[in-house]
């Protein structure tokens, strides 16, 4: 019994001590206040990406699309995969509830030579904004392009 006392002291000991320094203040070491350079331009004043550079955009995303280590699968565990046959959880028919409410517009947005396209999207009371990998632009709710595309870089 002793010996397993003495054994059980230091593990103890070291939680306490890490107990105990939880209750250390963290103090920053420089608090200073931010400085006022103006507003940035609207959006819709930004440059818009010419053909040129849209080009050459697509020209990089044609370098980067084929990864060689895809090219052939090899799926080595084929033959032992669990289930066999059909997949009990595979959803063959549809759905017999009503869905909700259908899209009250749609509009094509921009394209992206990038796979996948990483794409967002965020609709405010009068517009719709998308990105799309490293471009973006914003559509009034008619589907009108009102700014963009624009490269994302100019926003930071």
């Amino acid at each position: 019994m002793k010996k397993t006392s003495l054994m059980l002291f230091p593990v103890f000991l070291c939680a306490a001590i890490s107990l105990m320094a939880q209750d250390t203040p963290v103090n920053p070491a420089m608090v200073t206040t931010g400085t006022y350079y103006g507003l940035s331009k609207p959006l819709r004043d930004l440059p818009k990406l010419t053909p040129e550079e849209f080009l050459a955009i697509e020209q990089i995303a044609l370098v980067r699309r084929f990864n060689e280590g895809l090219k052939y699968r090899n799926y080595p565990f084929a033959a032992t995969a669990l289930p066999k046959g059909d997949d009990p959880a595979w959803q063959k028919t549809m759905g017999t509830t009503r869905s909700g409410r259908s899209p009250i517009l749609n509009f094509d947005g921009q394209t992206s030579p990038y796979f996948p396209p990483d794409d967002n999207g965020v609709v405010g009371p009068n517009h719709y904004m998308q990105t799309v990998n490293c471009v973006y632009a914003i559509y009034d709710k008619s589907g009108s392009l009102v700014a963009g595309p624009t490269a994302i870089n100019l926003l930071f």
